[in-house]
């Protein structure tokens, strides 16, 4: 399985609105969920540090 960044996954899934390969309503709906993910990492992340400085 290839790793990669959001911004990866956000401009696969911008070629592939852009192609026409996606629906623009299942490019938003991918769009959001990959937000949700990058926002739950995020906030993970922030906790786990604060979870060390302490």
């Amino acid at each position: 399985m290839h790793k990669g960044s959001a911004s990866e996954a956000e401009t696969k899934l911008h070629i592939a609105l852009r192609m026409e390969y996606l629906p623009k309503k299942k490019y938003n709906k991918l769009l959001k969920g990959l937000d949700d993910i990058e926002r739950t990492i995020s906030e993970l992340f922030n906790h786990l540090k604060m979870k060390i400085n302490f």
